[in-house]
C-alpha cells in the first residue's frame, strides 16, 4: 500500500514539473497628460490552458490587458487551469503633468509692439509652442518668446511630446497712448525801461507719466520743470519724455517784441481803445500833466469831454505811455455831470433804482470798485430810468453812468 501512494505521489510530480506557464514579458504605457490612462499587457505561456489574469490581487480575468490606470506598482498574477500560477511586479510612471506660466510685456511707446514669454513646467519635451491657434513653433526648450506683438488680446496654447497640451488664459498686450506736448509761449517784450523774459509752458498728455523736458538750446540735461523763462529770441526744440523713454519733440520760436502802444478812436460810439491786449491800463488826461482818470482802466476808454488823452499799459513787467490823442468828437454842450438825478435805495440790498434827467438814446451804466474797477456793467436804450440787480458783496462802489455826451458818477454803498 505504502508503495502504491508513493508511485502516485511520483506521478502527480512527474505531471506538474512537465505542465507549467510562465509570464514572457510585461508591456506598459504609462499615463499621461494627469489622467487615469496608462495600460499594462501581459505576455504568458503555459501548457495548461485557459491562462487566467489578475493585477494587484483583483478578479481574475481571460484578457490579458489591464486599462485606464493610474500611476503606481501593479502586482500580475497569472494561473492556468490546474491552479498553478506565476507572479510578477511593474511599476507605470508618469511625467509631471503639462503647466505653463507665461509673462506678457506690452509696449513701451505708442506704435510700439510688445511680447510674452512662456515657460513649460513637466510634461515631455519637445514642446510645440502657438498663440492666437497661429504661429506654431516646434522646441526641446522650456521657454519660448513670441515677439512684435501688436496690441490685442493674446492666448498661448503647448503641446508636449505626448500631445498633452495646456490653453493659457487670455491676456492683453496694451499699448500707451500716443505723447503730445502743446507748448504755451510768450514772446520777449522791449521797452523803455528794459526788457521782460519770454516764456515756453508746456502740457503734456499720453504716454506714462512723470515727464521730463529739454529746451535746446537753451537746456541740454532733462529736468522735471515744464516752464522755461527765455532772455532770448530764438528757435528752440522741445524734447519731452515719459518715464517709458519715449520721446516727442517739436520746433517753437520766440520772438522778441516791441511794446508800442498806439490810441484809435471808434467814430461809432466815440470810444477811445490801445492795440496791445491782456494788460494793466490806466488812462491819462493830457490836459492836467497825465492825471490818471479815475476808473478807466480798461483797453477802452470813453471821454466825456474833448481833449487830448494818453494810456499808461503795463505788461510783463514793461511799463509804456501812449502818445497824447486829440479827441474831438463830442459836442459842445457836453455835460459831465447831474445825468443821474436820484438813486435808491442807498444803502442797498439787491436791486438800485437809477433816475436821470431826461430819456437817453444809448447809456451805459458801470459798477466800480474802490479802485475804479468795472466789475459790472450794462448797457440801455432810450430809459431815463433804470433797475439794476447787482450781483456783488457788500462794500462800497461807485455807479458810473456814460452816454454820448455825458458822465456821472454816484457813490454806492451794498449792504
Amino acid at each position: 500500500m505504502k508503495k502504491k501512494l508513493y508511485l502516485l505521489l511520483i506521478s502527480i510530480l512527474v505531471f506538474f514539473a512537465s505542465h507549467s506557464q510562465s509570464i514572457d514579458n510585461v508591456v506598459i504605457t504609462n499615463p499621461v497628460c494627469g489622467l487615469n490612462n496608462g495600460s499594462i499587457l501581459v505576455n504568458a505561456s503555459g501548457d495548461t490552458p485557459p491562462l487566467e489574469y489578475s493585477i494587484s490581487d483583483g478578479i481574475f480575468q481571460n484578457n490579458n490587458s489591464f486599462t485606464g490606470l493610474a500611476p503606481g506598482i501593479y502586482d500580475i498574477t497569472i494561473t492556468d487551469a490546474l491552479g498553478r500560477f506565476s507572479r510578477s511586479s511593474v511599476v507605470l510612471a508618469e511625467d509631471p503633468e503639462l503647466e505653463i506660466v507665461i509673462f506678457a510685456s506690452n509696449a513701451f511707446c505708442f506704435g510700439d509692439n510688445g511680447s510674452v514669454n512662456i515657460t513649460s513646467l513637466g510634461g515631455r519635451p519637445p514642446y510645440q509652442y502657438s498663440i492666437n491657434n497661429q504661429t506654431s513653433i516646434i522646441s526641446t526648450s522650456r521657454e519660448h518668446v513670441f515677439e512684435n506683438l501688436a496690441p490685442g488680446f493674446y492666448n498661448v496654447t503647448v503641446h508636449d511630446a505626448n500631445n498633452c497640451s495646456v490653453v493659457s488664459q487670455e491676456f492683453v498686450i496694451s499699448s500707451p497712448s500716443p505723447l503730445t506736448s502743446t507748448a504755451n509761449t510768450v514772446n520777449i517784450l522791449t521797452c523803455d525801461n528794459g526788457a521782460t523774459d519770454g516764456l515756453i509752458s508746456v502740457s503734456t498728455t499720453g504716454g506714462i507719466p512723470p515727464y521730463q523736458y529739454i529746451i535746446e538750446p537753451l537746456f541740454n540735461q532733462f529736468t522735471n520743470s515744464s516752464d522755461f523763462a527765455i532772455t532770448e529770441a530764438n528757435t528752440y526744440t522741445l524734447i519731452v519724455r515719459d518715464s517709458n523713454g519715449c520721446l516727442t519733440q517739436q520746433q517753437i520760436v520766440i520772438e522778441e517784441t516791441p511794446i508800442t502802444p498806439t490810441v484809435s478812436l471808434n467814430q461809432s460810439n466815440a470810444t477811445l481803445s490801445v492795440n496791445i491786449a491782456n494788460a494793466e491800463y490806466q488812462w491819462l488826461d493830457c490836459n492836467t500833466e497825465n492825471t490818471p482818470i479815475f476808473g478807466a482802466t480798461n483797453q477802452q476808454f470813453q471821454p466825456i469831454s474833448n481833449g487830448s488823452y494818453a494810456v499808461s499799459i503795463k505788461k510783463q513787467g514793461c511799463t509804456e505811455i501812449s502818445d497824447c490823442f486829440l479827441f474831438s468828437t463830442l459836442s459842445s454842450n457836453v455835460s459831465p455831470t447831474n445825468l443821474i438825478t436820484s438813486i435808491f435805495p442807498n444803502p442797498v440790498l439787491d436791486l438800485v433804482n437809477i433816475n436821470l434827467d431826461r430819456s437817453i438814446k444809448f447809456i451805459t451804466v458801470n459798477l466800480l470798485d474802490i479802485t475804479g474797477k468795472i466789475i459790472q456793467t450794462q448797457n440801455y436804450t432810450n430809459t431815463s430810468h433804470i433797475s439794476w440787480q447787482l450781483n456783488v458783496a457788500k462794500g462800497i462802489y461807485f455807479i458810473e453812468t456814460v452816454s454820448k455826451d455825458s458822465r456821472d458818477i454816484h457813490k454806492l454803498i451794498k449792504l
